[in-house]
């Protein structure tokens, strides 16, 4: 009876583990970063990147923002787009680094101003 309940834990452990593993790969592909690229318009959008979102989705992220942006509807450093919460940071002299979330969602890209 012993060895039966022994066989019987150690079988549940590896199996547990096995699940484990299995759940932690999903994660990790489920929280992969997206690289969408670079989005021509009137403004550029550089290093677009996308994480638990498509890059359709982001596509359109970025073009709300920018309507907004250009009709005056939102601030320069912070607007919502799609239910996106975006903030706008500025790295360097010329360029701007524009981060969104939606819950766990992330949209990021990267804008030139001359």
């Amino acid at each position: 009876m012993r060895r039966f309940c022994l066989l019987l834990l150690v079988f549940g452990f590896i199996t547990g583990t096995e699940t484990a593993a299995a759940e932690q790969g999903k994660l990790e592909e489920r929280l992969a970063q997206t690289r969408c690229g670079v989005f021509p318009g009137p403004i550029a959008y550089y290093d677009v990147t996308a994480r638990n979102v498509s890059c359709r989705v982001a596509r359109r992220v970025t073009r709300q923002w920018e309507r907004k942006l250009l009709n005056g509807s939102c601030e320069r450093f912070r607007c919502r787009a799609r239910a996106f919460l975006c903030v706008a940071r500025r790295p360097a002299t010329i360029t701007y680094r524009v981060n969104c979330r939606r819950g766990i969602q992330r949209v990021a890209w990267t804008i030139s101003v001359d």
